[in-house]
């Protein structure tokens, strides 16, 4: 009887440090993609900014070219 309720415990303690590893890299991966939220919500504003200077670029002045030479 002691015998039998021993194993389980030692077969738990053997388990138990594995997955206290886990967790604590599950933590750690979840504080890591908070931070980077965090840090692309404190971005946005001037990504946004960076993203319209980017599509003026690519899109609207090649497509003035454009027209600029259709009217030539």
């Amino acid at each position: 009887m002691q015998d039998s309720k021993g194993m389980p415990s030692s077969s738990t303690r053997h388990k138990k440090p594995s997955e206290e590893l886990f967790h604590l890299m599950i933590n750690h991966l979840i504080g890591k993609t908070r931070q980077s939220i965090r840090l692309c919500r404190s971005l946005l504003p001037s990504l946004c900014l960076e993203l319209r200077i980017v599509l003026v670029i690519t899109v609207l002045v090649p497509a003035r070219l454009v027209r600029h030479h259709n009217i030539c």
